[in-house]
């Protein structure tokens, strides 16, 4: 997440540490808050976050693994100004706003805190000095995971929509080292991670770490299969959500699952049985005794009719069911990633 230039401006401000316990450090993080803040989003706030910061910490520890962060403590200054926005250096700076719940505050301290793990996992998530477009969506991801965790009532900051009012193109083999900020490539990079996680279901810290330089090396990282995950993630939302149709309901960044046609189960078993049947044949024609005449003739008109039937079916399958059947031609290659 960033801060404009009105917010970083305003946190330039006097902290102080007046009234915490402990001068507000805990086991992982230095707390202060802007003096000129009222007792309630000033020292009221500070002391609330105090309660729970380290609860929050260790969630977000569990998810990468346990790893040490290379600042502590995290210093983190509760600032004044509209917001509710938060960027980090360090210190972590918290813009809430004037009368923002508790939840939010925590919300917006996770969701910077986890871009710092990115950095200290170094496993593609944050490049070089920005998490870039798939480090952000990870960090708004995660942000609401928490909420959910909490049974929090704030509502997730809706960006899957930049994507899916956009042309669509591909940000999962092309992610934007540079980009951090809420449009159509972070909105792109929340709906793939929610597929991995909610289409796909992987846990969250296998998708944390199977990290990779692109989102489509998560996704080979996780599943094993080197294949190009784009076109079927793509043709499934534009299935559901035709041209630049966006997402509605509770959490517009998580459409998943969606559902195939009841017919793709059927055509799977018939494409598999089909290929079965043509690699049976096939081996029939070159296994002594080698037939010949016409009980080869037959032989070979059953395999031609196999064939025939199995491009009818796949041509099927692919209308009706996404890239979902991995389908290609019989004895080739599923299609490549495209290349860097």
């Amino acid at each position: 997440m960033t801060l404009s230039a009105a917010e970083w401006e305003s946190a330039e401000m006097a902290y102080v540490t007046t009234g915490l316990p402990n001068s507000g450090l805990t086991a992982h993080y230095q707390i202060e808050y802007d003096e000129s803040l009222s007792p309630e989003d000033g020292l009221d706030r500070a002391l609330a976050l105090l309660g729970v910061c380290e609860q929050d910490y260790d969630l977000m520890a569990h998810w990468f693994g346990n790893i040490a962060l290379p600042w502590n403590p995290v210093p983190i200054q509760i600032a004044s100004g509209a917001g509710p926005g938060a960027g980090w250096g360090p210190p972590v700076t918290l813009v809430p706003g004037d009368g923002t719940p508790l939840d939010m505050v925590r919300y917006l301290l996770v969701a910077e805190v986890t871009e710092m793990f990115m950095l200290a996992q170094n496993k593609g998530w944050f490049h070089g000095v920005d998490e870039g477009s798939d480090g952000e969506g990870l960090s708004l991801f995660l942000g609401e995971q928490f909420l959910a965790s909490i049974a929090a009532a704030a509502t997730p900051i809706e960006i899957a929509n930049y994507w899916m009012g956009s042309a669509r193109l591909d940000y999962v083999n092309h992610v934007d080292p540079y980009d951090r900020t809420a449009d159509e490539k972070t909105g792109c990079a929340i709906l793939f991670i929610y597929y991995l996680y909610t289409e796909l279901g992987f846990d969250i810290p296998a998708i944390i770490a199977g990290g990779g330089a692109q989102l489509s090396d998560v996704y080979e990282n996780l599943t094993g299969d080197a294949t190009d995950p784009f076109p079927n993630f793509k043709c499934l939302l534009d299935s559901a959500y035709p041209g630049t149709a966006t997402i509605s309901g509770a959490n517009t960044n998580n459409p998943w699952p969606l559902p195939e046609s009841p017919e793709c189960p059927d055509l799977r078993t018939k494409i598999d049985e089909l290929k079965a049947d043509i690699r049976s044949w096939e081996h029939e024609l070159v296994t002594p005794p080698i037939p010949t005449g016409a009980e080869r003739a037959a032989i070979i008109h059953e395999i031609d009719g196999a064939k025939a039937e199995l491009e009818t079916t796949e041509n099927r399958a692919k209308a009706l069911c996404c890239g979902g059947l991995q389908l290609h031609p019989t004895g080739g290659s599923p299609p490549a990633r495209p290349s860097q």
